[in-house]
């Protein structure tokens, strides 16, 4: 995932951040996997864990901040991954900046 997001921030001219804190209210809610700070991109691969209930209750409330906070989520699992880049993609072509180099 970190390779392929990588190629694509580099095509529109983006930069890739690793483990990326969102922090609310001066606590940690969260750790991004990946962030595209300039489109405030966050991108977190799950795991399957993530299937666990108590995870999924804490899945949500995590989305519903990181929204607040003016973040686009762009969570999958192995199964997704694909779609994932797609709609990262999509965000990148949409941005006024994101014109490929």
């Amino acid at each position: 995932m970190r390779l392929l997001v990588t190629a694509l921030a580099d095509r529109y001219g983006y930069t890739v951040e690793e483990q990326v804190p969102l922090i609310v209210d001066g606590k940690v809610v969260t750790v991004f996997d990946l962030a595209i700070p300039e489109l405030k991109i966050a991108i977190m691969y799950d795991g399957a864990h993530h299937l666990e209930w108590k995870q999924r209750k804490k899945d949500s409330s995590i989305t519903i901040k990181m929204t607040m906070a003016g973040w686009t989520p762009a969570r999958c699992a192995s199964e997704t991954m694909f779609e994932c880049i797609r709609l990262i993609e999509g965000l990148m072509q949409k941005s006024s900046a994101g014109q490929p180099g």
